[in-house]
């Protein structure tokens, strides 16, 4: 199977997953003007069918420091480092008390400067896949490592003329809901824009002029319209690439 195929596939899978049973974030992600550091706070709000009684675990990269977690009351929650911390990525248990059918939490981090499998944030580069490198927390499937899919909001803020491209539907130029359970993604750098509309639309973000950009895109909508006949409707409003 093509890597295109793959990725619309993996799509289509991941709606098989409740939505009503997924961790669900709300997050702010500031990079610097330099390109090589990023503050991250947000809001986590977790279904109690994904803890093992009071604990919950979670994931981040070690390019990331100063994790901090609390309550919606401001109580400080711990988050224990987990077992081999110097490497990546690293695993937190947090202990939460209460009978809450949802459990929410505030968090925030900085730092992140540095290349990872599918991430890099080094002055010239930025972008991060969360499945191969997490860059937010993650949480763990209760008694296992395996890390569960979200869905949330996201928005990033960041250099002046750079764009940021996400895995999720986009609200407007720096805000991204992801509304399939999914690990999230981004890209951001000073992008050329090729958009094609067709039975699903279609844009390409390219570092440069090519000539037969539009060519591609079009040709894009036209495999995705007929792997939708095989696979089912399309969950996202656009692809891109």
């Amino acid at each position: 199977m093509t890597i295109l195929g793959t990725v619309v596939l993996a799509a289509a899978l991941a709606v098989a997953q409740d939505t009503n049973d997924v961790p669900r974030y709300d997050m702010d992600v500031r990079f610097a003007a330099d390109l090589r550091a990023v503050a991250v706070t947000g809001a986590l709000h977790v279904p109690r069918s994904l803890m093992s009684s009071d604990t919950l675990e979670l994931r981040l990269s070690r390019l990331f420091r100063e994790l901090r977690f609390t309550e919606e009351s401001g109580r400080v929650v711990n988050a224990a480092a987990l077992g081999d911390t110097t490497g990546d990525p690293r695993n937190y248990r947090l202990i939460v008390g209460g009978a809450r059918d949802t459990v929410r939490l505030r968090f925030s981090y900085t730092g992140g400067s540095g290349i990872g499998f599918g991430y890099a944030l080094d002055g010239e580069a930025a972008f991060a896949a969360s499945n191969l490198t997490a860059w937010y927390p993650l949480l763990n499937r209760a008694d296992t490592w395996v890390p569960v899919r979200g869905i949330g909001r996201v928005r990033f803020a960041v250099p002046n003329g750079l764009t940021v491209v996400a895995s999720g539907a986009r609200r407007d130029a720096s805000t991204y809901d992801f509304v399939v359970p999914s690990f999230f993604s981004y890209s951001i750098a000073r992008y050329i824009r090729t958009a094609y509309d067709g039975p699903i639309d279609v844009t390409f973000y390219t570092l440069q002029e090519r000539p037969d950009t539009r060519a591609h895109a079009q040709r894009t909508a036209e495999l995705l319209d007929v792997l939708q006949r095989v696979f089912g409707k399309y969950p996202y409003p656009e692809f891109a690439m």
